[in-house]
């Protein structure tokens, strides 16, 4: 029996507005960008998975593109 390889991993980033605001010690967040991810094994099955963001003032801008090309 031969152990299965990633072939393959896709991400996306979606933007979802929050139902009310998250008041951090920093900023207010009225929306949060979720990383949603496939991932294609060489034995056929696919997994899913997702993963979060937080793009307030004190992580940087460079966080949300950073996690798109991890």
């Amino acid at each position: 029996m031969t152990s299965a390889t990633i072939e393959r991993i896709e991400t996306r980033l979606v933007d979802l507005p929050t139902i009310r605001p998250h008041k951090l010690s920093v900023a207010t967040m009225h929306g949060q960008t979720l990383m949603l991810v496939k991932v294609y094994c060489s034995d056929g099955v696919t997994g899913i998975g997702e993963g979060t963001t937080i793009a307030g003032m004190a992580y940087g801008p460079e966080k949300r593109r950073k996690c798109r090309t991890c």
